[in-house]
């Protein structure tokens, strides 16, 4: 993953962590403590001290943020023998705003592909960094030279009044599709990073989406980063075939659809009705999902139905930690598979379960990966069960199910993320991989691990305490 540099305002950053106790808190007496004992009083400081070190890898410009490694670091050498559950939570709460708010407008402080990114940006009534605020990420339409974030502003206006932080970044450059590619997802991720710098940002109420090509946007954040927002909007938006295959994943991520049966812009007829239609006739559907298709409306409808969309939106708070989760990875012969996303073309992950490695079988890397813990046995339940596909995609775009058809999982390697709010650390973690035990041990904390995973996925609410890796043998096929 790559992690973009951002220069800092020496002189902010200096008066904010001056007003920072950095004290480090109690330890504990080692990892070897059994029962390892609760954070307790002891997670404001500990979450402290894991945010410094967190915005010292990320701004190695910076002197003052620099410096804040080793002493923090050394600090966290008791966090081992503590039980970790509610860090995340811990981490949540606590901000330290180590860039000064933009007021009106900005602009991200690293280009994207060389273009500048501006914004606009809103705080809501009564504003004030002593808790954490959700934040909208607002994506505009428009097209190749066409598009502002102003008019995300005022399409997605709503979660203004709702309470959340308002964003609206323009595409840098303006490509065609700007929210649906990398670069997309490079421009919301810095956008995210940023916003959560210089506000209180609650990361388990992030929320994104937009109309037309911000509906794209919507769609595509929901299938290829299923995990990071607690709400996904898309308004006559549009996907392609190869994110209608990766759907699968969407079981724990709330997505609301809304488009116009006489669109002729993003043909209703097409993926998106198609994709509605799939997601019925999944064995795992989506546990928050919503279409509405509009019978007498175009390519734009009346602004009461973004308004439902956002109020339908705002009432989910993501779960970090889901008891059963869905992770699928994208094909290769997707021209999209290329992405700079969580993971590679050939790894996909979705909360605490990662596909890490996968063969090939007729051009496609299909791979799903399904997976449920129980806090009360310490046992996780892991399965690699066949991948729908969709046949022939618009053969028959009114009755997709019927070219609904299973691909041999061709998965290889999984990875499963652990922490104390899904099993107990101090207890022998038992792993059933397809029937058979795959791991039955006591899987230590780390402090190291903890600190890599966070700075890969700028996600601090989703702390990972260690994980454990599983080998899959895939069935021997020959290519068709």
């Amino acid at each position: 993953m790559t992690i973009v540099r951002t220069p800092l305002r020496p002189a902010a950053l200096a008066v904010a962590l001056a007003l920072l106790a950095l004290s480090p808190g109690a330890r504990a007496d080692g990892p070897d403590a059994k029962p390892s004992p609760p954070l307790g009083s002891r997670a404001k400081a500990f979450a402290r001290n894991i945010l410094l070190c967190y915005y010292s890898k990320l701004h190695p410009e910076s002197p003052e943020l620099a410096k804040q490694w080793d002493k923090n670091r050394k600090a966290l050498s008791g966090l081992e023998g503590y039980s970790w559950k509610g860090l995340g939570k811990a981490l949540n709460g606590t901000f330290i705003g180590i860039r000064p708010p933009e007021k009106g407008s900005g602009k991200l402080s690293v280009p994207i592909d060389g273009n500048p990114c501006k914004y606009q940006v809103r705080t809501p009534g009564g504003y004030a960094p002593g808790k954490p605020w959700p934040l909208m990420v607002a994506l505009h339409g428009g097209g190749e030279g066409a598009g502002d974030g102003g008019e995300a502003m005022g399409t997605m206006g709503h979660m203004l009044n709702l309470g959340a932080i308002m964003v609206g970044p323009t595409a840098p450059g303006l490509p065609s599709g700007a929210w649906a590619y990398p670069r997309g997802y490079r421009t919301t991720r810095n956008i995210i990073r940023e916003m959560a710098e210089m506000f209180h940002v609650d990361y388990n109420r992030i929320y994104t989406g937009g109309h037309s090509m911000g509906g794209y946007g919507g769609y595509w954040h929901a299938v290829w980063w299923p995990d990071r927002f607690a709400g996904y909007t898309s308004a006559a938006g549009g996907i392609t075939a190869g994110v209608v295959n990766d759907l699968e994943i969407l079981y724990n991520t709330p997505l609301h659809v809304v488009h116009g049966v006489l669109d002729t812009k993003q043909a209703y007829w097409s993926y998106v009705e198609m994709a509605d239609k799939m997601i019925q006739n999944l064995e795992l559907k989506p546990r928050n999902y919503k279409f509405v298709g509009i019978p007498d409306a175009g390519h734009g409808f009346p602004s009461t139905y973004h308004k439902a969309a956002c109020e339908w939106m705002f009432q989910f708070t993501r779960d970090p930690y889901p008891k059963k989760v869905v992770c699928t990875c994208p094909r290769v012969n997707n021209p999209d598979a290329d992405r700079e996303m969580p993971g590679t073309e050939k790894s996909g992950r979705a909360f605490w379960v990662e596909c890490l490695d996968r063969a090939v079988y007729d051009n496609d890397h299909a791979a799903k990966v399904v997976a449920e813990y129980d806090s009360s046995t310490n046992e996780i339940t892991v399965t690699t069960p066949p991948v729908k596909r969709v046949f022939h995609p618009k053969a028959d775009p009114a009755h997709p199910e019927s070219h609904l058809i299973d691909m041999p999982n061709m998965v290889t390697k999984i990875g499963i993320l652990l922490t104390d709010d899904m099993v107990n650390l101090d207890k022998p973690v038992k792993v059933i991989l397809n029937g058979k035990v795959a791991h039955d041990a006591v899987v230590p904390r780390s402090v190291d691990f903890l600190l890599e995973r966070m700075i890969e996925t700028e996600d601090p609410a989703m702390p990972f305490a260690a994980r454990i890796e599983l080998s899959v043998t895939p069935p021997k096929l020959k290519a068709k």
